[in-house]
């Protein structure tokens, strides 16, 4: 049995009123929207064996969500919590959720995102095809590390020293006849570049996806934050 593999997005954008995350401005609402957030899935099986990966466009959240996934996944495939991936790529510019700032997340954004997650995850599931996949690093210098040595100690401010991840790994998964069909890009970097902090945007791994989809006609990105904790974008500094 060869890759079979379903690739699925819902919107999450909230059309309510909500606190924002974390953006210099943490339990205000917001007050514009740049751009759309989403919940990304990816549905994975090969030789009988099942790989579930969900990303969201948030900074954080409780494991209540994971356990969401979990039981969700598991009434429909009976597929282990250990071959389940549920991740967030640290957007600052999120709404606030369970599990940072509980005082300011919204009951109703996160029956939202049950719902979405659902809905996201049964149509990667209803979405599959045989295919193949391919694995790249795409090398770069668009970060840098925000963690700097002084006599007071440890300060948050760039240093162009300190150790970074530059690297941009990709999986392309390609359609039985050769057509690119979905991509998980994976790169270590907050997501604190976009600038007006009352703002809700996807930030840069959204951007990032959304490019690739105008690009790719017919592809699905799907973004995982690295390990990025000491590391901010480049053109911030």
């Amino acid at each position: 049995m060869g890759l079979k593999f379903g690739f699925a997005k819902q919107n999450i954008t909230p059309a309510f009123p909500t606190c924002l995350a974390c953006s210099q401005q943490k339990d205000t609402l917001f007050e514009r929207i740049h751009d759309d957030l989403f919940v990304r899935c990816i549905v994975l099986n090969h030789a009988g064996h099942w790989i579930v990966i969900v990303s969201y466009d948030l900074l954080f959240h409780s494991r209540e969500l994971n356990g969401f996934v979990y039981s969700y996944v598991k009434d429909k495939q009976n597929i282990k919590n250990s071959d389940i991936l549920v991740n967030c790529t640290h957007n600052h510019n999120a709404p606030s959720v369970l599990g940072y700032n509980d005082f300011s997340a919204s009951s109703e954004y996160e029956s939202l995102l049950r719902d979405k997650t659902a809905a996201c995850i049964e149509m990667a599931f209803s979405q599959m095809e045989i295919g193949s996949i391919e694995y790249g690093i795409i090398q770069g210098n668009w970060n840098i590390n925000r963690r700097r040595k002084t006599t007071d100690g440890i300060k948050l401010a760039p240093n162009p020293d300190g150790p970074t991840d530059g690297n941009l790994y990709v999986l392309k998964f390609l359609s039985s006849n050769g057509n690119l069909k979905g991509l998980i890009v994976s790169y270590a970097c907050h997501p604190v570049h976009y600038p007006d902090t009352l703002c809700l945007t996807s930030e840069y791994p959204g951007f990032l996806c959304k490019y690739l989809e105008d690009t790719f006609s017919g592809c699905l990105p799907v973004f995982i934050q690295g390990a990025g904790a000491n590391a901010r974008p480049l053109e911030t500094v």
